[in-house]
């Protein structure tokens, strides 16, 4: 069973997201984050938002390469 819990606003999906809400209009309007449109308002599931982070944010970050100092020895 759909409860409200399951759906979010665009206002609370760019926040989770760290976007703007027009950005957040942006990516439902191109369907690369589902939402269902009713009236003039979106309702976004809240598993479209977690799947949308999981999508774009697969790439690990590399911890840089720590260079070796060398230690320099005068003779």
């Amino acid at each position: 069973m759909v409860s409200a819990n399951d759906f979010m606003t665009v206002l609370e999906a760019a926040t989770a997201l760290g976007y703007s809400t027009q950005h957040t209009r942006l990516l439902l309007r191109q369907r690369k984050l589902k939402g269902d449109k009713r009236g003039r308002d979106w309702l976004v599931p809240r598993d479209a938002v977690a799947d949308y982070t999981v999508q774009r944010r697969t790439i690990p970050l590399l911890p840089a390469m720590r260079q070796r100092r060398r230690s320099w020895t005068r003779n």
